[in-house]
């Protein structure tokens, strides 16, 4: 009998010992999914932050330490930013970031009754969530400008497929020495589309004659493609109407271009286009480097060249390495289309980014 009833009291030890490690265990479990919920909550909050605070600064160093301060608001994301378990993945195509990613790669949860009786922590891992950053869509009327060039240059618009590759090209303009001013030359819509400049363009392709200026071959209906991928070991080849290429091209993307790498077109309100002028004909002396210039003399000037009361802006082409962006320009009129998040068209890879 006595020894029946000690082998009972063994037992029930035994299934009382069970039930503790049982309940004790599965607490530790609930409080690991607890905090598996607690972090992707913390890291889609992170991920729509990130991608407002860049979308309003424009800045990603500065939409980080936003995002880091209010991190910091919390126990748990002080944590993680404490000890760098979160980090950031931008991505984005050759102009402007598309996307953000905010992930935890490795988080290790200590619970007690784990540790009490000897068993590893829980170990959570990859916790992350994307976020599609908005950019604003416009369109843009095209009016006839001019240019103190003394090229004829061919001035037009492509587009960039999944693949990096340029597709949908079109000329709006053949010279701007043969375009009336306020002539109408279209829309374009940016993004997705973007701008290239051919040197010269007008004289080196088609049938032009020296004697009359004119060339007998090109119109802005001419065919024109453009055959090339964001790949640094080649350059893309313009052919008009199947010949060519005969000169030089320069793209906004200017990853695509052979020398000089600068984008062909900048964009100034036409507020300021008649001090942008001025700056270029009379003011700066040295010929290198002009709009580098301008913008420094615009800042300590306080000449807002940028934004547009009437949403009239100039789109001003350079041809060449002086960088003054007068060689020929258009008017434009924009128009506000809205925001869009739908990226599926753009070439996106991973930024490099370094806020040090």
């Amino acid at each position: 009998m006595k020894n029946a009833f000690i082998e009972h009291i063994f037992i029930f030890l035994l299934l009382l010992g069970s039930i503790i490690v049982f309940v004790a265990t599965t607490s530790d479990e609930v409080q690991t999914t607890n905090k598996i919920s607690e972090l992707k909550r913390l890291v889609d909050i992170t991920s729509n932050n990130l991608a407002k605070y860049y979308f309003v600064e424009q800045n990603i160093c500065r939409a980080q330490e936003k995002v880091r301060e209010i991190l910091q608001k919390t126990k748990l994301g002080k944590e993680l930013v404490e000890k760098n378990l979160i980090r950031y993945i931008w991505e984005g195509d050759q102009r402007e970031p598309l996307r953000v990613t905010a992930v935890v790669e490795q988080y290790s949860e200590n619970t007690f009754w784990y540790k009490f009786i000897d068993l590893n922590n829980f170990n959570i891992n990859n916790i992350r969530a994307t976020t599609n950053i908005p950019v604003r869509q416009y369109e843009y009327n095209l009016n006839g400008g001019g240019g103190e060039a003394s090229y004829e240059n061919i001035i037009g618009t492509y587009e960039i497929d999944r693949n990096g590759c340029i597709t949908n090209p079109r000329i709006v303009m053949i010279s701007q020495k043969k375009t009336t001013p306020n002539t109408y030359l279209g829309k374009i819509k940016m993004p997705p589309e973007r701008i290239f400049l051919i040197a010269d363009g007008y004289r080196k392709y088609g049938r032009y004659d020296r004697f009359t200026k004119f060339n007998y071959e090109l119109t802005v209906d001419s065919k024109i493609t453009i055959e090339g991928c964001l790949d640094p070991r080649t350059y893309p080849i313009v052919k008009i109407n199947d010949k060519g290429p005969h000169t030089i091209t320069y793209f906004q993307d200017f990853e695509f271009n052979i020398v000089n790498n600068f984008p062909p077109i900048q964009i100034i309100a036409q507020s300021a286009w008649s001090k942008y002028q001025n700056f270029v004909k009379n003011i700066v002396r040295a010929k290198t480097n002009v709009y580098e210039r301008w913008r420094v003399y615009a800042r300590n000037h306080n000449i807002e060249y940028q934004t547009d009361p009437e949403e009239n802006y100039v789109f001003t082409f350079e041809d060449g390495p002086d960088r003054d962006y007068n060689d020929a320009f258009i008017s434009t009129t924009r128009i506000y289309l809205g925001l869009t998040t739908d990226h599926r068209e753009r070439n996106i890879e991973i930024l490099q980014v370094s806020c040090e």
